[in-house]
């Protein structure tokens, strides 16, 4: 096999390694319900854009690992979020309690309950074009 061969063979793995896992994050996401509220750019902020939505978890299901490029503030509608930050124990937070999330920072949010939804409230404000979240392998 010649290094042509090679280095396509190398890239074609890692392409359906990469698509594998974003089929698996994609259905973690598909089976959150999320009703945008707002999406605005910022008047008085040049560049930044904010973005506010309900996201409504079936009981059992998370996020999939990933990060946002913004704080972000989330409150606990109904049910209980179990958040798993990387480097710290996990921290459950129920309905009528609110948390900010630093920009960046790894975590995974999931329904802390197998029996009852979870339903969020969640805000940021970020540099225009910039994703709302972005997986993480």
């Amino acid at each position: 096999m010649n290094r042509r061969h090679l280095g396509l063979g190398l890239t074609l793995g890692f392409g359906m390694l990469m698509g594998a896992y974003a089929v698996s994050f994609l259905y973690a996401q598909a089976q959150i319900q999320r009703t945008p509220l707002v999406h605005t750019d910022m008047a008085s902020i040049t560049g930044q854009e904010a973005d506010a939505w309900i996201a409504e978890f079936p009981p059992g299901t998370d996020t999939g690992k990933h990060f946002h490029h913004a704080d972000q503030f989330v409150y606990v509608l109904e049910g209980a979020i179990i958040l798993e930050e990387e480097g710290k124990p996990p921290v459950t937070y129920k309905a009528g309690q609110m948390f900010h999330k630093l920009p960046n920072t790894h975590h995974t949010g999931r329904n802390g309950s197998t029996t009852a939804p979870l339903k969020i409230l969640a805000f940021q404000v970020y540099d225009q074009g910039q994703p709302l979240l972005v997986p993480v392998k």
